[in-house]
């Protein structure tokens, strides 16, 4: 295996995809350096690919398995998608891994439910010489090749300055409490969020508006819906800053009651944020790309199979979306496109490989 090949460490990721000739490339930070990450064009053969994901729960992880299949498909090789039923449910992605394996994968995708809870099968998928790629939820281990995901810091610390900023400037002074719903206690992307925010708020210069716990839990309706209810009994606040599914309930909860928070803002886009922003009920989020994540992945994955250079960490820059830059925004990256389920299939039986 082989990462970045010495002579294009001495090379910006700009230049090095001009010898991409009409290859598809998007922007985004490899190993640190801004640029463009170019996709592949054809596999050289029919890999076999097993992404397993930590739910299908709401249409965050829809994205991702439509941006999966849509790279396996564009490279011609074989993808399986399965998933846990929730982030309380490690075990059975961990079974689901070890399916994987039992299927003949060349290479595992994981979203992890917990990026450290994987050294067993990361050891086991070593020994069979399977390629594993990180994907969108952080994981740790030597043996990932390869990490697909937004730099979660970066996300929380823009999202933590707009609120604050919101609130400099709306409330007239005075202190205003910010709901924070974080989502799942275990999961990566959501503790980075919480740490980069966290940071951010007390950093404040006075110190004067304040985070209300709204509590972690997964990332499903039924668990969300839980806790925005606890959370509006419990005291009123004026903005509600949440992952997507909290946020999208609070959009419908808070609609016409009193003590409604002023503004309502979501960590990451989902089809329901949007549509709620499009409505003027939740004032901004921050667009990641679930779908172009996932896609890297699969690209990634495919380098790694073939020997082909490549970064150890590609992540696609968030943007901060609001009510005055809505019209402009592209959603392609960050939903799937409407109407399509989410598609979840087992590898086809092994077949020989294909001809270049």
């Amino acid at each position: 295996m082989r990462h970045w090949a010495p002579r294009l460490l001495m090379v910006p990721l700009t230049l090095a995809i001009m010898l991409a000739h009409g290859a598809e490339s998007i922007p985004a930070i490899a190993d640190g350096k801004r640029g463009d990450y170019v996709f592949l064009e054809k596999a050289r053969q029919r890999w076999r690919l097993c992404a397993v994901l930590p739910h299908a729960l709401d249409r965050f992880f829809w994205a991702v398995a439509y941006g999966l299949d849509k790279q396996a498909g564009a490279l011609g090789v074989d993808v399986g998608i399965a998933q846990a039923g929730g982030y309380g449910n490690l075990a059975e992605q961990r079974r689901l891994v070890a399916e994987c394996v039992a299927d003949g994968a060349d290479a595992v995708l994981l979203a992890a439910i917990d990026p450290a809870a994987f050294k067993d099968e990361l050891e086991l998928l070593a020994a069979q010489r399977i390629k594993v790629i990180d994907l969108v939820n952080g994981l740790d281990g030597e043996s990932v090749a390869a990490h697909s995901h937004q730099d979660y810091a970066d996300t929380g610390a823009a999202v933590a300055r707009y609120v604050m900023a919101l609130a400099n400037a709306d409330g007239a002074g005075q202190a205003w409490r910010v709901g924070w719903f974080p989502g799942p206690g275990n999961a990566r992307w959501s503790k980075g969020f919480d740490a980069a925010i966290r940071k951010a708020f007390a950093a404040q210069r006075p110190a004067r508006h304040a985070l209300v716990e709204g509590g972690w839990g997964a990332t499903s309706m039924r668990v969300q819906s839980s806790l925005v209810r606890a959370l509006q009994e419990a005291q009123p606040v004026e903005v509600i800053l949440a992952n997507a599914v909290a946020a999208e309930f609070s959009a419908r909860f808070y609609k016409g009651r009193p003590r409604a928070p002023r503004y309502i803002v979501s960590t990451y886009a989902s089809d329901g944020v949007i549509n709620a922003m499009k409505t003027g009920e939740i004032a901004a989020m921050m667009a990641n790309a679930p779908v172009t994540e996932a896609r890297i992945a699969v690209d990634l994955a495919v380098r790694a199979l073939e020997e082909r250079a490549f970064p150890r960490l590609v992540s696609v820059p968030a943007r901060l979306v609001t009510q005055a830059n809505l019209a402009s925004f592209q959603s392609e990256e960050a939903v799937a496109p409407v109407g399509l389920r989410i598609p979840l299939k087992r590898l086809p039986p092994r077949a020989g490989a294909v001809s270049p």
